[in-house]
């Protein structure tokens, strides 16, 4: 009966210490962790906490408690990937690679298998050894979209001809869905410079049309017409406009954004109101953008001294605006001097 009270007593100190870390409270959370692993040595919740402090800590002792989880055949798929992040950690390079590459042809690849195989392969390295066990799971579960969908934009990446040619492929085949997966494709298919305009034309209807197209992607499809059709860029810019009036704040915010990377200032301030960036700090930043880059500097000096601004930006925000702005006017000295 003691053995089973500190068995449980183990796994609320466990369970207290994960809260603390989820917290930011790093500290005692470790030093709960280990007061449960001395309560109850053979608590698989304390010897897995152990394990994962001391791998994210870079300690030593971290491989103690993944091969005391091995030896009872307990470690998840998780564990193995932090055991070989543990043996990275401890220079034994060699033997976190060969673990690795077991690893890929047993598990779908994670974010956290990607990163530690970049860190561990060289370029060419990971080119011949990681990325043909990522195509080889693919190939043994063509119905694993996400996978499919790292594999291509890791092949993306490389560089190489014939990876990012396969890539292309696999991401139009993806794109052309409805889930998360298609729409992720299609960022980036669209992103792609090197993709002929033959290519380019389809994705804008489809970005267009996604059931789960956010304002980003209407404006990626924007990006696309006018890089497309520069000839057409006023009726393209005034079309933006005209769809996103009356928008939500935050959508607003996406076309804006890419109104002020096209210098498009007038549509700016044209398209939000100034009660409307006020209430915004994104939206705020960028309108005052354009009020400067179109020398309203009376506009600019009126909405950076309304003291509601302050309820959004921070006063040396506000004083740095004051400053720039007296820059830009030819203010004398002293003045530029007040506003430092």
């Amino acid at each position: 009966l003691y053995q089973v009270f500190k068995d449980w007593r183990a796994n609320r100190l466990a369970a207290e210490a994960e809260a603390l870390s989820e917290s930011g409270e790093n500290f005692q959370a470790v030093l709960l962790a280990q007061q449960a692993y001395i309560l109850s040595p053979e608590n698989e919740k304390a010897i897995r906490l152990n394990g994962t402090f001391f791998t994210l800590m870079k300690r030593s002792e971290a491989l103690y408690f993944w091969d005391k989880l091995e030896a009872r055949e307990a470690l998840t798929a998780e564990d193995e990937l932090l055991r070989i992040r543990a043996l990275l950690n401890a220079d034994r390079g060699k033997e976190a690679r060969q673990e690795l590459e077991q690893w890929i042809t047993r598990h779908p690849p994670l974010e956290e298998t990607i990163k530690l195989a970049r860190e561990m392969f060289a370029q060419d390295d990971f080119i011949v050894t990681f990325l043909p066990k990522l195509k080889d799971y693919t190939l043994q579960h063509p119905d694993d979209k996400a996978s499919r969908l790292r594999l291509a934009s890791l092949q993306m990446d490389t560089g190489v001809r014939d990876e990012v040619a396969e890539a292309i492929q696999a991401l139009k085949v993806l794109g052309s869905g409805t889930d998360t997966v298609s729409l992720t494709a299609l960022e980036i298919l669209s992103t792609y410079a090197e993709l002929p305009p033959e290519e380019m034309y389809p994705l804008i209807p489809l970005l267009e049309n996604h059931p789960r197209a956010t304002a980003y992607h209407q404006v990626q499809a924007l990006r696309l017409r006018l890089h497309l059709q520069p000839e057409r860029r006023t009726s393209i810019i005034a079309g933006a406009v005209q769809r996103f009036q009356g928008s939500r704040r935050e959508n607003l915010h996406a076309v804006v954004q890419w109104l002020v990377q096209e210098n498009e200032h007038q549509q700016v301030v044209s398209l939000v109101s100034e009660e409307t960036a006020m209430e915004y700090l994104p939206l705020l930043e960028n309108y005052l953008t354009s009020l400067t880059a179109l020398k309203r500097f009376n506009d600019l000096r009126r909405l950076v001294s309304d003291p509601r601004i302050n309820r959004i930006i921070t006063r040396s925000t506000a004083a740095f605006y004051q400053l720039h702005l007296d820059f830009l006017t030819g203010q004398p000295l002293p003045t530029l001097r007040n506003h430092m």
